[in-house]
């Protein structure tokens, strides 16, 4: 199948605190992100016909080490 990557910077993380980052896809053409249930970002993304698959990245803009913990993750889909 194909692949349609979208990325966005949403929040920038403080040293020893957590957020909630929150994620909405409308089921057509565009996922909407929110971070401590505000809104951020409007990602246009057109996923393909397979399962979709969350990912979770760091970025690094320092020669330091960088670790992110997840509390948990939910998915919830309505039938």
């Amino acid at each position: 199948s194909s692949v349609d990557t979208a990325s966005t910077g949403i929040a920038t993380v403080v040293a020893a605190t957590y957020l909630k980052v929150a994620y909405y896809y409308n089921g057509g053409t565009s996922i909407v992100v929110a971070v401590d249930d505000v809104v951020v970002a409007t990602v246009t993304a057109t996923p393909p016909t397979t399962e979709l698959t969350m990912s979770f990245g760091l970025q690094n803009g320092e020669a330091v080490a960088k670790t992110m913990s997840v509390d948990y993750a939910f998915w919830w889909k309505q039938r």
